[in-house]
C-alpha cells in the first residue's frame, strides 16, 4: 500500500487514527450524554434519550459512541499492521508512531468497557464484513488486560511531552497518567481488583517524579 510507504502517508494513516477521537469528544459525548464531567448536565425538556435515563438499545447517541470507539480500533489495527511496509522508514519514527497507535487502542476499548461493560475485542482488521456480526463479548477482565497490554507496550515508544512541544500528540507522560486511572478503575466496580491500586500509584509517581516536567495547579479556578 503506498500510503504506508513513506513518512508523509505514515502521519496521514496516524491522524486517521487520531480523528475518532475528535468525533468522539466533539459530539453527542457533550452536549447529550454528559460524559465530559461530573457537573454536566442537559437542561431542555420534551427530549427522550440517555440525558434523561430514558432510551432503547437503538438510542443514536449510544450508538454513535459505540460505532465511533470501533471506528478508531480498527484504524489502530489497520494501521498497526502496515505501519512496517517500508522498512527502510527510520525505526524510531515508526516506533513513536506503533506507540501513538498501541496507547489510542487502548484508550478506546478502556471508554467502551467503562460505558459498556465487556465488549468484543478486535485486535486484527477486519478481511470480511461478515466477520463483525455476532461475535461474542469478551469479559470485562480480559478488555482491561488488552488496555494493559497496549498502554505499557506503548509507554516506552512515545516522547516527553518536553519533546513533542504540544498537546496534540500521545506523550510518555500521558501514557502514564492514563495507565494510573486505568489501575485505579480497576481496583474497583466491577473488577474490585485492589491489587491495582499499588500499580496506580505508581503510574502517578512517574508522572509526578518526571523531573519536574508536571506539577499541581496552585489554583483549581486557574482551569477555567
Amino acid at each position: 500500500n503506498k500510503l504506508y510507504a513513506t513518512e508523509k502517508g505514515l502521519e496521514s494513516a496516524m491522524a486517521a487514527v487520531y480523528d475518532r477521537l475528535g468525533a468522539l469528544h466533539g459530539t453527542s459525548w457533550l452536549y447529550s450524554l454528559g460524559l465530559e464531567a461530573d457537573e454536566g448536565y442537559f437542561a431542555r425538556d420534551g427530549y427522550a434519550g440517555a440525558q434523561h435515563f430514558d432510551f432503547p438499545t437503538s438510542d443514536s447517541g449510544i450508538l454513535f459512541v459505540w460505532r465511533t470507539l470501533y471506528e478508531g480500533i480498527e484504524r489502530a489495527n489497520v494501521f498497526l499492521e502496515n505501519l512496517d511496509t517500508n522498512k527502510s522508514i527510520s525505526e524510531n519514527f515508526r516506533s513513536r508512531l506503533r506507540g501513538e497507535a498501541l496507547f489510542l487502542r487502548g484508550y478506546y476499548y478502556f471508554i467502551l468497557v467503562q460505558s459498556y461493560g465487556g465488549v468484543p475485542l478486535r485486535i486484527t482488521s477486519t478481511k470480511d464484513a461478515t466477520d463483525n456480526m455476532e461475535k461474542p463479548r469478551n469479559t470485562v477482565a480480559e478488555v482491561y488486560a488488552q488496555i494493559l497490554a497496549d498502554m505499557e507496550a506503548a509507554e516506552p515508544l512515545v516522547p516527553e511531552i518536553t519533546e513533542i512541544g504540544h498537546g496534540g500528540r500521545v506523550s510518555k507522560s500521558a501514557v502514564q497518567g492514563l495507565l494510573a486511572r486505568v489501575n485505579l478503575t480497576m481496583a474497583g466496580y466491577p473488577l474490585r481488583d485492589e491489587t491495582r491500586y499499588e500499580a496506580a500509584r505508581d503510574w502517578a509517581l512517574k508522572v509526578k517524579n518526571n523531573n519536574g516536567i508536571h506539577s499541581l495547579n496552585p489554583d483549581f479556578t486557574d482551569v477555567f
